[in-house]
């Protein structure tokens, strides 16, 4: 009989909690009035708020958070997400974005582009960047690109590249930003770009470089004619 009686008191004292919890849990000071964007610039920011208001009056104690994660990061530029809800009545969206490696010229669009392909968005979705152009005319050959790109990145070359694209199936032309064009293929190794930048540095001072072509043993160089076709 002792037993009954502790397990009714336990059974009211649980639901009687339980009652007081919900009840404290569901009062107006727990529901968001406010969302704060963090991290995220002109169009990324207004879509994400656009998300948050939906949960404008909801309960921040009843918000499924992960899926609230889920469908912001399916923006794919976005990074990282993270929420924060401990300012009462304020939900508080941190980003980060994707960087932005390249611009994508394909057709009569440009794009943003990450450092493995990936379209994150347009142009004039984010400000201008100090980024090579990718040119394509079609879209497999984004790929490639990107592949020889990241082969030449620690060599001088990335930091001054203009433009890349390929001319054919033998042939990928680089454009430096003063117009000098460097002739490549995917299957030319490392060494023979370091190489070509010493050219580059060394024989510039003597006239304008067209271009240099790397693609096979010897390396071959053509200066810039003047008008008067010396």
């Amino acid at each position: 009989m002792k037993l009954v009686i502790r397990l009714i008191i336990l059974f009211c004292f649980f639901k009687v909690t339980s009652e007081i919890n919900n009840s404290f849990l569901n009062k107006d000071i727990f529901k968001i009035n406010s969302i704060e964007i963090e991290g995220a610039e002109n169009r990324v920011a207004f879509k994400i708020k656009e998300i948050g208001k939906t949960f404008i009056n909801s309960n921040v104690n009843f918000i499924d958070f992960a899926s609230l994660d889920n469908l912001i990061l399916k923006d794919k530029r976005i990074e990282k997400v993270n929420i924060n809800k401990k300012k009462i009545g304020v939900l508080k969206i941190s980003v980060k974005e994707k960087e932005i490696d390249y611009y994508l010229q394909y057709k009569k669009e440009i794009y943003l582009l990450d450092k493995n392909g990936e379209i994150c968005g347009k142009l004039n979705e984010k400000s201008l960047l100090n980024i090579p152009i990718i040119y394509v005319k079609s879209k497999k050959e984004i790929l490639p690109l990107i592949v020889l790109m990241k082969k030449i990145g620690k060599s001088q070359f990335k930091k001054m590249i203009s433009q890349i694209y390929m001319e054919n199936k033998h042939c990928i032309n680089i454009i430096l930003m003063d117009g000098t064009v460097i002739k490549t293929n995917l299957e030319v190794d490392l060494k023979k770009y370091y190489i070509s930048e010493c050219l580059y540095f060394g024989l510039s001072k003597d006239g304008k470089i067209e271009y240099i072509d790397i693609r096979f043993k010897d390396y071959i160089l053509k200066y810039m004619e003047d008008k008067n076709g010396k």
